[in-house]
This record gives C-alpha cells, sequence and structure tokens, in this order.
C-alpha cells in the first residue's frame, strides 16, 4: 500500500480461515481495518479500498481538529 506523506504506509496481512479469507490492515504497528473476502484477489482490493478510506479520514480529521 502507499504512503501518504504523513506517517508509516500501510501493511496488509491476509490468512485463510474456514473457507473465506481475512484481511488486517496495519498502519505501523496499530490495526487500522479488518475484515472478510470470499477470495485472495478481493481481500486485496478490500484492503486497498480500505487504506484510501482510512487515509480520507485522517485527512478530515486533521483538517477540522
Amino acid at each position: 500500500m502507499d504512503d501518504d506523506g504523513f506517517g508509516s504506509p500501510y501493511r496488509l496481512a491476509v490468512c485463510e480461515e474456514r473457507g473465506a479469507w481475512s484481511w488486517t490492515l496495519l498502519r505501523g504497528e496499530a490495526v487500522a481495518m479488518t475484515g472478510q473476502a470470499p477470495g485472495l484477489e478481493e481481500a486485496v482490493r478490500h484492503a486497498a479500498f480500505a487504506a484510501g478510506a482510512h487515509a480520507a479520514f485522517e485527512r478530515i480529521g486533521r483538517k477540522r481538529f
């Protein structure tokens, strides 16, 4: 995942559990978001979308507060 210039880049951890793929989006050592998807490609796509949304909400938070 790309670095947004304001901190650590996102990292993605993916594992298969009981026929579904679980993904965890990490920023530094903190968990940013988690989720599940039916396949590996979908898990990567969902995590990429989540990274964009997480970065956008962080930018909004910095501007508003």
